[in-house]
């Protein structure tokens, strides 16, 4: 009788051998379907648990879904496996940054730079000396780091960058200023590429508490929690919020109670469920039965703003861009301008509309694949497809007679009321306690907004470290605009001539660090270009 066929075991040599392309694939997905690919590469870790690139993935899948804790685990296993890697040494360093946990970070970057790490995670390693006050550390490993970057690297801006600010918190005002001469060099022959590297690590390097800005659980209750100090009038306008399952009674009683607007006939509240820790219109769908939405931790319920206003019919939200340039003293400032992304499908009530995505979720990358999704390329091209900019938008309203700048003024007062949020929370003052305010950079957040069709913005979500680039021309030019404003309101030379009324040298009078702040913030606001400032007023 003949003897079956051996079965070959899962994860047997075939396997293996899949595996690269395999994570490659599942990383490609990733940004499409985070939840999905986080459980398929959890389950190729259990058939391959000797997979050092697989723990790798899972832990970067956590932390681009703020699961930072949870990173933890897989980035251990991949050192357990390849105790050198200087790669996951690193990832656990931001785990510990996030975490706020300085002492932590600081030992995992020296493992990376002691495993072979690259100039970042010597930077890296640079910041979290500064941010502890040891400033001469500091400035000794970025001088290292300087001489380990590639020539033509624009890695040169963001070393630098913190290098000059290393110095002048050490009193050498006269070395920092040739470190902005160099970035202000760089930035004048490679303006786009210069900027946008400096924003992009910089705004990524900040006090751990801004992450609490992209948790939609976090931020909600943070503007409950202002609410209940000042009032309904003194937070921004969002729509009504839930947070699973600990609000569901508080729900049920919303959507029993009457319309909040009155409408004839009256229709029944429409609900969007938000997962908390995905963004880009992930997870996101609508519902006007209680029985559909999961009473779990992980979500968010909120009304839906079922009036929006339409452009050629079609929903869309505003991305504006704040900039919290000093928390000691405040100084707040609104970008006059922004993104517009449009849903591809017309907004439309018809059987089955809510089930349309296409029609409600105006994220670009959630629709990649729709037949009616139209991308232009060229920058120099506004006002179609399916992204414009804010003054192409606004163009077209005031076409129709509206008036923007009253517009204008109400993102403003919405961006105030935000600010005063943040600020009640206690996020400004615990940086401000930091034992180097040099440590800080300038911070920018994102702002997704949509307007009703009376012209009403509502604040939908906020973004603690909102994207550098996208696909659309548009983007790049008005990205690009906000990245060199950045850059010009960051670096810049304090030393001069004598001062004219004392004429003492400029080094002299600028060792007085009242005065040093005051010519900061006079040279941040001549930089400023279309950010507007808010806080204080001018």
């Amino acid at each position: 009788m003949a003897k079956p066929a051996k079965r070959r075991p899962r994860g047997g040599r075939r396997g293996k051998a899949d595996l690269p392309a395999r994570l490659k694939a599942l990383e490609a997905r990733a940004e499409d379907d985070m939840e999905a690919v986080e459980g398929e590469v959890a389950g190729l870790l259990e058939a391959h648990p000797d997979c050092v690139e697989g723990h790798l993935l899972l832990a970067q899948i956590r932390g681009r879904r703020n699961d930072y804790p949870a990173m933890v685990a897989p980035l251990t296993a991949a050192l357990a496996l390849e105790p050198k890697l200087a790669k996951a040494h690193s990832m656990l360093g931001r785990v510990h940054v996030l975490a706020g946990d300085l002492e932590q970070a600081l030992d995992a970057y020296g493992q990376a730079v002691a495993c072979g790490g690259d100039h970042v995670d010597r930077t890296h390693l640079s910041h979290c000396l500064l941010r502890l006050g040891r400033t001469e550390e500091a400035i000794a490993e970025l001088r290292r780091a300087l001489r380990a970057v590639p020539d033509k690297s624009p890695d040169h801006m963001f070393v630098r960058f913190w290098l000059m600010r290393a110095l002048r918190q050490s009193g050498g005002l006269a070395a920092a200023d040739a470190e902005a001469r160099r970035m202000l060099a760089y930035v004048a022959k490679w303006p786009l590429r210069g900027s946008s590297t400096l924003y992009v690590h910089c705004n990524q390097m900040d006090f751990h508490r801004w992450d609490e800005i992209r948790d939609k659980e976090l931020m909600h209750r943070a503007i409950v929690g202002y609410r209940a100090a000042a009032g309904d009038a003194a937070v921004p306008n969002c729509p009504a919020t839930y947070v699973m399952p600990d609000d569901f009674d508080a729900l049920a009683a919303a959507a029993a109670a009457a319309p909040a607007e009155p409408a004839e006939p009256a229709e029944p509240a429409i609900w969007i469920v938000k997962p908390t820790s995905l963004f880009g219109g992930q997870g996101m769908r609508l519902t006007e039965s209680l029985d559909d939405i999961p009473r779990a931790p992980g979500y968010l319920v909120q009304r839906y703003v079922a009036n929006p206003l339409l452009i050629d019919g079609k929903k869309s939200h505003i991305r504006l861009y704040l900039l919290i340039a000093s928390v000691r003293p405040l100084r707040a400032y609104l970008w006059q301008g922004g993104v517009v992304r449009f849903a591809p499908a017309p907004f439309r009530r018809a059987d089955g509309w809510l089930d349309d995505n296409a029609i409600h979720i105006t994220n670009t990358a959630l629709h990649r694949d729709h037949p009616d999704l139209v991308v232009v390329k060229d920058p120099k091209v506004d006002g179609q497809g399916n992204i414009w900019s804010l003054a192409a938008v606004f163009r077209r309203l005031a076409a129709d007679g509206a008036d923007t700048t009253s517009i204008w003024h109400r993102f403003c007062e919405l961006a105030v009321k935000l600010v005063a949020v943040i600020k009640h929370s206690g996020l400004f003052e615990d940086q401000a306690r930091q034992p180097n305010p040099y440590a800080f950079p300038l911070k920018v957040l994102g702002l997704d907004v949509l307007l009703d069709d009376a012209l009403r913005p509502w604040l939908l979500e906020t973004q603690r470290a909102p994207a550098p680039s996208g696909d659309a021309g548009v983007i790049t030019r008005v990205n690009g605009r906000v990245f060199q404003a950045y850059a010009r309101m960051s670096v810049f030379e304090l030393l001069g001539g004598p001062d004219e009324r004392t004429g003492l040298d400029p080094e002299t009078v600028l060792a007085d660090h009242d005065v040093r702040v005051f010519r900061e913030t006079e040279l941040e606001h001549e930089s400023r270009d279309l950010f507007v400032r808010l806080i204080p007023p001018g």
